[in-house]
């Protein structure tokens, strides 16, 4: 099976997914963000992993269909957080409808995430379940240190690294981790499998860093500059406050308070001290240095792994 078999079949399994008609506003709004599509990186990561092993049955593709659908929830919550305007290009729920909406939709998300678990008939099942939910915290715990950073200035890169492996890189790495324990795959193999998800994962959300400030729009499907405008502090940010002459950071400081409304002319003066100082090269060494690392543990892997590799290796080499 191919790549595009694999995400035909993620978006197969998502279109047949039949939501009540009533109440019009709870639901209308999850068909209508599960339609604005995506990248589907996790369950299509969950289906090659459990192919490396096995033929793909019922229980990868509600494995696979519980962590897309969370994922898609906790993207509901953060555009409401975040006072998002658009997401994948499109309408954010609480722009197009309202932030109360969005949070029942988001909610309705997370309920319908562990009703695809329960679907599951492996005997690994409840293995699954109580490793989902440990995950699920970690990611309401980086999402946590993301909104504490919006008040700081002094964040470090470390601390910024863990936000993300927390926020983001961990569901990747479950992706491969739930798809691996439900293949019957060794003990050894499932480590190896989510270190490289987990590492690979931290790459990604450097690059989609780097992507932001200096992607280009059409094709990235954000808006260039969000995370400046959103005053994100981001490895650019911090990375540049630690290398800014005293004149650049009062600006930078200035410019990511709270009281402050970052407008274009902003973010291009932003960007500029970026490319200064070379921020983008730091963020894109950073995220190559992780990738790396992640190639060394898939290495461990007892089976044939080049499906997955060549799907992560794919989606790390993009330009936008």
């Amino acid at each position: 099976m191919d790549l595009s078999n694999f995400e035909s079949l993620v978006n197969k399994h998502l279109s047949a997914i039949k939501f009540p008609t009533s109440p019009k506003n709870l639901y209308e709004p999850i068909e209508y963000f599960i339609s604005i599509g995506g990248k589907r990186v996790r369950p299509i990561a969950s289906l090659i992993t459990f192919s490396l092993y096995k033929e793909i049955n019922a229980d990868i593709i509600n494995a696979s269909l519980a962590i897309e659908i969370f994922h898609n929830f906790t993207l509901v919550h953060d555009d409401i957080m975040d006072d998002s305007r658009y997401r994948r290009g499109k309408d954010t729920i609480n722009k197009k409808w309202n932030n109360n909406i969005a949070i029942l939709s988001g909610d309705a998300l997370l309920i319908k995430s562990y009703q695809f678990l329960n679907k599951i008939s492996s005997e690994k099942k409840d293995d699954i379940i109580n490793f989902f939910n440990e995950i699920a915290l970690k990611v309401c715990e980086g999402q946590q240190m993301d909104m504490d950073f919006e008040t700081k200035n002094d964040v470090s890169i470390d601390n910024y690294l863990l936000m993300i492996e927390l926020k983001t890189a961990v569901l990747f790495a479950a992706s491969l981790k739930v798809a691996a324990i439900l293949s019957g795959a060794t003990n050894n193999d499932i480590d190896s499998l989510y270190n490289f998800g987990l590492n690979i994962g931290i790459a990604f959300q450097l690059r989609d860093d780097y992507l932001d400030t200096f992607g280009k729009s059409d094709s990235f499907g954000k808006i260039i500059g969000s995370d400046i405008k959103s005053k994100k502090k981001t490895v650019l940010f911090i990375n540049a406050m630690q290398k800014s002459s005293e004149e650049d950071r009062i600006f930078l400081e200035k410019t990511y308070s709270e009281k402050s409304i970052v407008n274009n002319e902003d973010v291009k003066l932003v960007t500029q001290i970026f490319k200064k100082y070379r921020v983008d090269e730091y963020c894109n060494q950073l995220s190559q240095s992780y990738y790396e690392l992640a190639s060394s543990n898939i290495k461990k892997v007892s089976v044939p792994f080049d499906k997955l590799k060549n799907y992560s290796e794919l989606l790390f080499k993009r330009k936008n």
